[in-house]
C-alpha cells in the first residue's frame, strides 16, 4: 500500500529527530567524529527489531520494507535476510568508528558482538521514545528550558564532579539537594553507557545524579552523568545556573572532548597548568605546539572553544608567573 509506505518513511524520519533529541537532551553527546555512525546503528537497531517481529507477520513488513511486491513469501524472505544482515553492517559500522581500538577485536568478532548491540540498542530507542516523553511531559508543558555543558566525566572522577557543582553554587549562595533520577531514566542511562563502553572499549562513569536548587524563586535542576551535564528549570534559574558551572567547572575531573585525540591533548593541557602552578614556567614553543595540535583536530565548535579556553588559561598564568618572577629578581635599590 503506497499511503503505508509514504507514512512509515515519515515516520521514520520523525524518528530519527526524536531519538536525536532524546539522546542528546537526557544522555550526553556522541563522539564527535562518529556520532552519525552511532545514530545510524540506533536507527538500524530499532528497524532490526521490527524486521524480526515481520519476519514472523509478513504484513508488518509492508510498512518496514517499502517498495517490495505485496506478497507474503518474499516479504518473509526478505525480513530474514535483513536480519541477518543488519547486525553484520552494525559490526563493520562499529570497527569503522575513528575512536574504535582495533588492537582489542577482530571484525567477525564485532560481527558477532552486533547482534547483541542490536537487540541492546534498539530495545533502549524504543523506551528513550516511549518512556523519556512520558517522564518528561510535565517538563515540556510547562516549556522549561533547557541548556546543556557538554563533558566527559574522567574515571574516578565523579564524585569530585558532583561535589564541584555543588560547591559552585554555594559560593554563589545557591543552597542545593542531591536527588536520584527516575528509576526508568537510570535503567536506561546506565544500559546506554553500558553498551557504549563495550563498543568503544571504555571504563565509563555509570552514575547519576540530580542537583536541585532555587534563584531568587525560580527552581532549575542539573543532571550530571557520564558525557553530559544538563540545566533545566526556569529560563532565570537556567541561565544563571549555567553562567555558574561555565565559569566555575574545573577541568581537572572532567574532559571537554569526547575523542580520543581530543582526550590527549587536554592531558597536555593539564599537564602544563600543574606545572605553572607548582611554580615553574612553560615554555612558548610548548604552548604553540599546543595551540597548532587543536588546530589540526576534527573538533565540534564547542569543543573547540572549551579547550582553547583551558590553552589561554595556561597561557596567562604563564605570562604572570614569569613577570613575578622577572619583578622579584630586579635588584632593589
Amino acid at each position: 500500500m503506497p499511503i503505508l509506505r509514504f507514512i512509515s518513511l515519515g515516520f521514520v524520519k520523525t524518528l530519527t529527530k526524536i531519538f536525536g533529541l532524546a539522546t542528546m537532551t537526557f544522555f550526553g553527546r556522541l563522539p564527535s567524529r562518529d556520532d552519525d555512525k552511532v545514530s545510524l546503528i540506533g536507527l538500524l537497531s530499532l528497524w532490526w527489531l521490527g524486521l524480526i517481529v515481520s519476519a514472523i507477520f509478513p504484513p508488518v513488513a509492508e510498512a518496514l520494507i517499502p517498495f517490495l511486491p505485496d506478497d507474503e513469501a518474499l516479504l518473509r524472505g526478505v525480513s530474514i535476510a535483513l536480519v541477518v544482515a543488519i547486525p553484520l553492517l552494525v559490526g563493520w559500522l562499529v570497527t569503522r568508528m575513528h575512536n574504535y581500538d582495533s588492537d582489542k577485536s577482530s571484525l567477525g568478532r564485532e560481527m558477532l558482538h552486533a547482534f547483541m548491540y542490536c537487540g541492546v540498542i534498539g530495545g533502549l530507542v524504543v523506551l528513550l521514545v516511549v518512556v523519556v516523553p512520558v517522564v518528561k511531559a510535565s517538563y515540556i508543558l510547562r516549556r522549561f528550558e533547557m541548556k546543556n555543558i557538554a563533558i566527559m566525566v574522567k574515571q574516578g572522577g565523579y564524585d569530585d564532579v558532583l561535589q564541584q557543582i555543588r560547591d559552585a553554587f554555594e559560593r554563589h549562595g545557591i543552597e542545593t539537594s542531591v536527588e536520584d533520577p527516575h528509576r526508568i531514566i537510570r535503567f536506561i542511562f546506565c544500559k546506554l553507557v553500558w553498551i557504549e563502553g563495550r563498543i568503544f572499549r571504555r571504563d565509563m562513569v555509570e552514575k547519576m545524579k540530580i542537583v536541585r536548587g532555587e534563584v531568587q524563586g525560580n527552581w532549575f535542576e542539573v543532571t550530571l552523568h557520564a558525557a553530559d551535564i544538563s540545566i533545566i528549570g526556569q529560563k532565570d534559574a537556567t541561565t544563571h545556573a549555567m553562567a555558574v558551572l561555565s565559569e566555575e567547572l574545573d577541568e581537572t575531573y572532567v574532559y571537554f572532548s569526547w575523542d580520543d585525540d581530543g582526550q590527549q591533548l587536554e592531558d597536555r593541557i593539564l599537564a602544563a597548568q600543574r606545572r605553572v602552578s607548582d611554580g615553574e614556567p612553560v615554555d612558548d614553543e610548548q604552548i604553540a605546539q599546543m595551540c597548532d595540535d587543536l588546530r589540526r583536530l576534527a573538533l565540534e565548535s564547542e569543543e573547540w572553544d572549551a579547550i582553547r579556553r583551558q590553552i589561554y588559561r595556561v597561557e596567562v598564568a604563564n605570562q604572570r608567573l614569569r613577570a613575578e618572577r622577572a619583578l622579584a629578581e630586579e635588584p632593589v635599590g
